[in-house]
């Protein structure tokens, strides 16, 4: 049975549209399938076939889950591959996360049947892109809009690639870190640690962990009714510069809240992905914990801010409110 839908934002509906690649699942060469790290997204039920073999990055049944239960958000797929890929893609991803039959909300063949039919309309691909000068393609969220409805203040697109976005349509971004194939098998086979190559290994661990970041970044941006959703999320993630904030994606804090939040939408046990990423997310380079690390909070801690970012006499408060975005 589906969730009740209330209407609680001033915003509302917003919607969401998810890239594909690299972002909720990644294609995977034939000569990779016999590799081990694959075993565990096929214990999982993680492997789909969509003219190839796809896996389904960690936490992304759950954060579809998570955006199908919320009563403020509609939620769409925007990706540069081609038609026949994504319509596959979209359905199985779909009867994996609302046909559980241990999920609360679980779906009977029927009603996925309808269900599906009206996603199909929420499925933009290669030929709903803009061609780029000098080749390529971007991303019009206004193709969105006109058809779905809403408006650009209150539409964002789930991305691994900035440069997806129209340049006028930046602040609609929330840009997570890219993630393939490669980097899910690195760290399979490399524990943390490994020949001292943590520096190389930090990226590539919140790579794979990048649902449970963004879950928790866009529970922050949903949480603030007193500016638009694109604003916070602008807000968010660039300095007042204009510069990329990298230094948000390095802030294990989400990570954590982010996996405690699409945990409450599991059937089974949701862990982060990688041997040792318990032991990676839980403590810093030093081996100290993370003061912040056990809050239920989803925004940063005080301590967690970088002290050059801090301005003299700025009270505790002002300074989470300034970077935090807190009501």
């Amino acid at each position: 049975m589906a969730p009740e839908r209330r209407i609680f934002h001033p915003e509302s509906p917003i919607t969401i549209a998810l890239d594909i690649d690299d972002t909720l699942g990644s294609m995977v060469l034939k000569d990779d399938l016999d590799n081990d790290y694959i075993s565990w997204f096929r214990e999982n039920d993680l492997i789909v076939d969509a003219i190839e073999k796809h896996i389904i990055h960690p936490g992304v049944i759950e954060f579809i889950r998570y955006l199908y239960e919320n009563p403020n958000i509609k939620f769409c797929f925007f990706s540069h591959g081609v038609a026949e890929r994504n319509h596959p893609f979209v359905s199985q991803l779909l009867k994996r996360a609302l046909c559980d039959k241990k999920y609360k909300h679980a779906l009977s063949e029927e009603e996925f049947k309808l269900f599906e039919e009206k996603m199909k309309d929420n499925i933009f691909s290669r030929g709903d892109c803009s061609s780029s000068i000098g080749g390529g393609y971007y991303k019009d969220l206004r193709k969105v809009t006109l058809k779905l409805g809403g408006d650009l203040r209150s539409t964002i697109l789930m991305d691994d690639q900035r440069s997806n976005l129209s340049n006028d349509q930046k602040q609609n971004g929330l840009i997570i870190p890219y993630s393939n194939h490669l980097v899910f098998r690195n760290i399979f086979i490399k524990p943390f640690g490994f020949l001292g190559e943590a520096e190389w290994r930090e990226p590539q661990m919140r790579a794979a962990n990048h649902i449970f970041c963004a879950t928790a970044l866009l529970d922050m941006v949903l949480s603030i009714h007193s500016k638009p959703i694109t604003q916070s999320l602008f807000e968010l993630q660039y300095q007042e510069d204009g510069n990329s904030r990298f230094e948000l994606y390095e802030n294990n804090s989400l990570y954590i809240n982010g996996l405690k939040k699409l945990q409450q939408f599991a059937t089974s046990t949701l862990k982060f992905y990688g041997h040792d990423a318990n032991e990676f997310f839980g403590f810093k380079k030093n081996g100290h914990a993370l003061t912040n690390i056990l809050s239920h909070s989803p925004f940063w801690s005080v301590s967690s801010i970088p002290t050059e970012h801090k301005k003299v006499n700025e009270s505790d408060d002002s300074i989470v409110k300034r970077f935090c975005l807190t009501l």
